[in-house]
């Protein structure tokens, strides 16, 4: 099922992954929006990847089913987070 249908929803998506970079709670070296799904090339200088990862997908999740007025599950599953070493 598509997640981002529309720029609105990719600018909210956009929006809310950026809150958290300005705060400092994680660093993007890379994005990628698909129509179901979305890719981060991230840092977490606090370790806490999976608590802001709710916080994205959870937020995000109720705006988007709020904007269409839909209940139920928007992410499929837990994400998938693959350790890249840094040297």
């Amino acid at each position: 099922m598509p997640v981002f249908l529309d720029d609105t929803d990719r600018t909210d998506f956009l929006d809310r992954v950026g809150g958290l970079v300005g705060r400092g709670d994680i660093v993007i070296h890379a994005f990628s929006l698909m129509p179901n799904h979305y890719h981060l090339l991230c840092e977490t200088p606090h370790a806490r990847l999976s608590m802001l990862l709710r916080h994205i997908n959870g937020n995000y999740a109720r705006v988007f089913n709020n904007r269409r007025r839909r209940v139920g599950h928007l992410w499929q599953g837990r994400y998938k987070a693959i350790l890249v070493g840094d040297g």
